[in-house]
């Protein structure tokens, strides 16, 4: 889920995104290669222009060599990321990795976390160092079995005006609050840790790291830049949250001054759908 905060100064939008995790969609260990084939394959069946083409392995630069009917061109493919943005979310999934795998080797003594979800909302993003601190505090917190939130609330006349007690609350780890919730499968037990408030990011600045992108690949070998975003990483992984980067370049117009000089065509595509954009030449949809 992602909000667009307008600040009260007038100044540009801010994009606030909260539910930071990842998803493994693929075996780990892709290389280079792979995440081309990959990137090329989607946008080839999203963009008209390019479906039915073939793609052989360019010089670096460029990534690949594509063959249409009537031309060649070289083909380079970047991604686009802000603000850290798979790196915190790569550090959050890591701490629910790592207390997942310890309520799992030590069962018997989370029995009680069965059939819940445990959500931990950091105030800030941790180290790699901080992690296993962090994740040794927060293990020793879930031995205490405080059931779940709304457990023993009849609910079937909608919200009562008051709780003699609500459960599910752990006591808290660094600041951060730690809930126990209900999970519709019976038995499973997962971890989700999170970062609270949700991640701001300044629209002006993932409209400047596409700028920055363009110009940084406008090289004489490359003649169509591919900008993806939801691209699984070298692990197999996606990040859901890299949809509403694409989502806030919807209405983007690269500045004339910005335009590139080697570079004839320019494409935003979110991988593996068949939304794309035309950012710079031909007719721009």
């Amino acid at each position: 889920m992602a909000l667009t905060i307008l600040p009260e100064d007038g100044s540009r939008p801010i994009l606030m995104i909260s539910q930071l995790s990842d998803e493994e969609i693929l075996e780990p260990g892709l290389s280079k290669l792979d995440r081309e084939q990959l990137q090329f394959e989607a946008f080839s069946a999203a963009v008209p222009a390019y479906q039915g083409a073939t793609a052989t392995h360019g010089n670096d630069p460029p990534d690949l060599l594509v063959s249409q009917i009537d031309r060649t061109v070289g083909l380079e493919i970047t991604q686009l990321s802000v603000s850290n943005l798979r790196s915190d979310v790569a550090h959050l999934s890591e701490i629910s990795r790592i207390l997942r795998d310890s309520v799992d080797v030590n069962g018997a003594e989370y029995a009680h976390l069965s059939g819940r979800t445990v959500r931990v909302a950091v105030h800030s993003i941790p180290t790699r160092r901080e992690i296993p601190g962090l994740v040794r505090e927060v293990a020793q917190v879930l031995l205490v079995d405080v059931g779940y939130m709304w457990e023993g609330v009849d609910l079937s006349g909608g919200f009562p005006d008051s709780i003699k007690e609500m459960k599910g609350l752990h006591k808290s780890v660094a600041g951060a609050p730690i809930v126990s919730v209900e999970r519709a499968k019976d038995g499973e037990f997962d971890v989700r840790a999170n970062l609270s408030g949700g991640l701001l990011v300044p629209i002006a600045e993932i409209e400047a790291a596409v700028i920055d992108l363009i110009a940084t690949k406008d090289r004489p070998e490359n003649d169509v830049l591919v900008i993806s975003t939801g691209m699984p990483d070298y692990n197999g992984l996606t990040f859901p949250a890299d949809v509403y980067l694409f989502e806030a370049l919807r209405e983007f117009e690269l500045p004339g001054e910005n335009a590139p000089q080697h570079l004839d065509e320019v494409y935003l595509h979110h991988w593996p759908s068949h939304d794309y954009r035309m950012l710079f030449g031909g007719a721009r949809d």
